[in-house]
């Protein structure tokens, strides 16, 4: 749904997930450390919605082929977006008016959900490619339902290919955001480092998803992991807090220290101004009079605060 954010709307939304995690009495090391925290919270919570995608189907409302294809395409959100159009091409349209002329059908498509109700439909035959004047299949990337309304008049039971786009399937996700394990191949750098961490971590999950119902193939493989563990773990040494810090950092502790943690700024709106003289004794001069106990007079004063009692 990028076609629907703001400026504003995508900072205001990375600033409440981050402000989950980070606050500003942080140092640099707490910061990457809690940014790191931050980035597989969103890890976890693609891998809970990836799992939701592959393992479960989701509901149908209608008994069209073109539902079902979606549902086997898209991923969870964007499927319930495009049942919704399909449902409302099912209900809220029909076709007012139909004409052809070389291969290319021209619909009238009155849509009664809508104040402009009457929408126009291209529908090219040859190439099974169709437009709206509603540009809604532009702006966000999911077909509309004057579209949907025209295909299925068709009897189109998958949606085209050339109306898929590649962001909102289930596998799109999958592939690897960064370099290639193979653009790396012969070198030492980090880059490199990060790129096999990447690809390992994608291959296990992929295996996970592909034959994670299988239980004879977890078994092999937790067998496998078990023997690389009991081989390795000799080799390997227990990091301390401050090797562990330093290896994040990319350099060892000074002996001294220079630069300290700034102190935090007072932010705007936060504390009290200092007011003036006039403004307390016209603060003063608002509250209503009452009786103190101990001079039995009408005053602005309790027996607390009663100035003959300090002087008694």
């Amino acid at each position: 749904m990028g076609g629907l954010l703001r400026t504003t709307s995508r900072s205001e939304s990375e600033n409440s997930f981050f402000g989950c995690f980070l606050h500003p009495g942080m140092n640099l090391t707490e910061f990457f450390l809690a940014f790191e925290s931050a980035l597989e919270s969103q890890r976890q919570k693609k891998d809970r919605l990836d799992h939701e995608s592959q393992s479960t189907y989701p509901p149908l409302k209608t008994s069209l082929a073109i539902e079902k294809h979606a549902g086997e395409t898209y991923t969870r959100s964007i499927f319930f977006y495009f049942q919704i159009e399909l449902y409302e091409a099912c209900v809220s349209c029909h076709v007012s008016s139909l004409s052809e002329k070389d291969d290319v059908k021209f619909y009238s498509i009155k849509d009664k959900s809508m104040t402009h109700n009457v929408f126009e439909v291209v529908h090219y035959t040859t190439t099974d490619f169709a437009e709206c004047n509603c540009k809604n299949f532009q702006r966000i990337g999911i077909l509309c339902r004057h579209i949907l309304l025209a295909l299925n008049a068709e009897d189109v039971n998958e949606i085209p290919e050339s109306f898929v786009m590649r962001r909102w399937t289930k596998y799109e996700a999958h592939k690897p955001a960064a370099l290639s394990y193979n653009d790396l191949a012969g070198t030492d750098s980090a880059d490199a480092a990060k790129a096999k961490l990447n690809m390992l971590y994608m291959q296990f999950n992929l295996t996970m998803k592909t034959h994670g119902s299988n239980i004879e193939y977890v078994s092999e493989l937790l067998d496998m992991l078990q023997e690389f563990n009991k081989r390795h773990d000799a080799q390997t040494t227990q990091l301390s807090k401050h090797a562990m810090f330093e290896r994040l950092i990319g350099c060892s502790k000074p002996s001294s220290i220079e630069v300290q943690t700034p102190k935090q700024s007072r932010n705007k709106g936060c504390g009290k101004r200092m007011k003036s003289t006039k403004e307390r004794m016209t603060k003063l001069a608002s509250k209503p009079l009452r009786k103190c106990n101990f001079c039995k007079q009408m005053v602005r004063h309790d027996i607390q605060n009663c100035p003959e009692r300090k002087l008694a």
